[in-house]
């Protein structure tokens, strides 16, 4: 999904020197043998600082984690192996 990037949250174009109004976006193309997956535990407001902490309950699978859907290499191929797009959980670090 694409994020809007205008007002205080504007792109900072190096070759102009100005902030621009811009669209991010963030596709995967390949996966690595061990994901590593890090969530964000506190919300921050506008200028960095911390807001709250973000107590939203996570689901997600423990066994098979199909990302084939996600991953751009793999999305347009039907016969993709499941062995290079599915996780297992292995750990659980909680602090």
């Amino acid at each position: 999904q694409e994020e809007r990037l205008d007002g205080d949250n504007q792109w900072y174009c190096s070759h102009c020197q100005q902030h621009r109004d811009a669209k991010k976006k963030i596709d995967l193309w390949i996966l690595p043998p061990i994901l590593i997956v890090h969530l964000k535990r506190f919300r921050f407001d506008d200028f960095g600082r911390v807001g709250s902490k973000n107590t939203a309950a996570i689901r997600y699978p423990l066994q098979d984690w199909d990302l084939r859907p996600y991953v751009k290499s793999l999305s347009s191929r039907t016969n993709a192996p499941q062995s290079l797009s599915n996780y297992d959980l292995y750990a659980v670090s909680n602090h």
